[in-house]
């Protein structure tokens, strides 16, 4: 799936630290999958302010990532967790159309 700059920082967030082993071992290799390289890192000058990221929009590049059965039903739970809590915000728009693309909440 090709995930933007925004869309691995969201994923990042709201991926779960608990869970049962299967999960916390895909957790751990998305979140491998999701990290940004030193060379990335240099292209796109992430900055973090507080609980913000900052990026150079212009270096934006969107990346393939392989995402596993597993993997995406954990994204879709935390999602659809969220939208049940109502702690969504518009910055998940874009993520929730991408794993959840005929609305089921």
């Amino acid at each position: 799936m090709l995930l933007s700059v925004k869309d691995r920082i969201l994923l990042f967030t709201l991926l779960p630290s608990e869970g049962d082993i299967l999960s916390l071992r895909t957790v751990r290799k998305l979140r491998e999958d999701l990290a940004f390289s030193d060379d990335e890192n240099r292209e796109l000058k992430i900055q973090q302010t507080g609980p913000s990221y900052h990026w150079d929009p212009a270096a934006d590049k969107l990346k393939e990532v392989e995402l596993s059965g597993i993997a995406q039903a954990i994204i879709k739970n935390a999602l659809k967790r969220m939208n049940e809590n109502k702690s969504l915000t518009v910055d998940h728009i874009d993520l929730w159309d991408k794993f959840i693309p005929n609305g089921e909440g």
